[in-house]
């Protein structure tokens, strides 16, 4: 706002009220991990499965096996990440 140099006897447009009052929760909440340890374990050892089925030779299994972890890798990678560690 304060770049914009909005005039002081102007008030503010409502919709700019409301998109700083969600920029503010969004920044002060802080954001909780989707996924546990265990489960990053389990996704792992998953991968390791496909990829030992891959070696083996067995597509038709590691193709339904890939079908099954490729919407769960693509919304890991949607997430942003988290390097702070949150007690």
């Amino acid at each position: 706002m304060s770049e914009c140099q909005w005039p002081d006897a102007l008030t503010p447009p409502a919709l700019l009220g409301r998109a700083q009052a969600a920029l503010n929760a969004e920044n002060t909440t802080p954001s909780q991990p989707t996924e546990d340890n265990a489960s990053l374990k389990a996704h792992g050892a998953e991968l390791d499965t496909f990829e030992h089925l891959l070696e083996r030779g067995a597509f038709k299994s590691a193709s339904r096996l890939h079908q099954r972890l490729k919407p769960r890798i693509e919304a890991l990678e949607s997430q942003p990440l988290n390097r702070s560690k949150r007690a």
